[in-house]
C-alpha cells in the first residue's frame, strides 16, 4: 500500500473512532462521584500520594491540594507526585513499591488519559487487568489506607484523535469503583459541563487556572468530607 494511501487509512480510522466515542449518550455531564471512606473521628490525612501521569506530574494541583489543606486541619499535609509524563497502569504496576514507601493516608490514581492513547496505551482489557492486580498490590501493602480513583479531563484536536476510547476507560473506572466499593472522583463530567476547551494550549494538559478552577474545589471537598471537616 502506498503511503498516501496508508495516511489517508489511518485518518480514517482515527475519524470514525473519534465519532464513535462521541456518540449520543456519551455527553452526560452528571458527575458520579463515590466518596472517600470516612477516617475515625478526631484522624485527619497528613500523607496524600497523587499516582499518575503528566496531568499529576505537571500540574500545580497537588501542591495547592497540600496548602488548602492543611489550613483546613491545622496541620501540615504533605502531597508527594509519583507521576511521570506517558504513563500507563503498566508503568503504574511497577511503581507500588515507590508508593508504599511513602506510607500515604490517602492515594489519588489516575492512568486512563494514557491507557486510552492509540499510540502506545492499553486495551480496556489489559489496563482492567493490570489496575486491578495494583490495587491488590496497594490494599495488600497498605491496608488502613483510602484509595480514591480519579477520571481527569478531556482531550481535544489530535490528542483527542488518538484517545477515542478515553470516556470508555474513565467509566471503566466507575465500574471498577463500584466493584471494590472504592472511592471515584469524577473530574471528567466537570470538565466536559465546563466547556472550557480553550484552556487546553495542547489539546491534552489544562491550564493551570482551569485547573484550580475544576479540580481543585472537589477534591479539597471530598477530603475534609471524609475527615469530618467542611472546608
Amino acid at each position: 500500500m502506498r503511503l498516501p494511501l496508508i495516511v489517508a487509512f489511518v485518518v480514517g480510522c482515527l475519524a470514525i473512532a473519534s465519532a464513535v466515542a462521541f456518540l449520543p449518550g456519551r455527553s452526560d455531564t452528571t458527575a458520579r462521584d463515590r466518596p472517600i471512606t470516612a477516617w475515625p473521628d478526631g484522624v485527619t490525612p497528613q500523607r496524600i500520594v497523587a499516582f499518575g501521569t503528566s496531568l499529576s506530574a505537571g500540574n500545580a494541583w497537588p501542591d495547592r491540594l497540600a496548602r488548602d489543606l492543611a489550613a483546613c486541619f491545622g496541620h501540615k499535609v504533605a502531597v508527594q507526585r509519583v507521576a511521570q509524563p506517558g504513563a500507563t497502569t503498566d508503568w503504574a504496576l511497577d511503581q507500588v513499591a515507590q508508593v508504599v514507601a511513602h506510607r500515604p493516608d490517602l492515594v489519588l490514581i489516575e492512568f486512563a488519559v494514557n491507557d486510552a492513547d492509540l499510540r502506545d496505551g492499553l486495551s480496556l482489557d489489559r489496563a482492567r487487568t493490570r489496575l486491578n492486580a495494583m490495587l491488590d498490590s496497594l490494599r495488600r501493602d497498605l491496608p488502613e489506607a483510602r484509595i480514591a480513583l480519579m477520571t481527569m479531563s478531556p482531550a481535544y484536536g489530535v490528542r483527542g484523535w488518538l484517545r477515542p476510547w478515553l470516556a470508555q476507560h474513565y467509566a471503566q473506572l466507575g465500574q471498577i469503583a463500584d466493584a471494590r466499593d472504592l472511592a471515584l472522583i469524577d473530574l471528567y463530567p466537570r470538565w466536559r459541563a465546563a466547556g472550557l476547551q480553550d484552556a487546553f494550549p495542547d489539546g491534552l494538559h489544562p491550564t493551570d487556572r482551569a485547573t484550580r478552577q475544576i479540580v481543585d474545589p472537589v477534591l479539597r471537598r471530598m477530603i475534609a468530607r471524609a475527615a469530618g471537616r467542611d472546608c
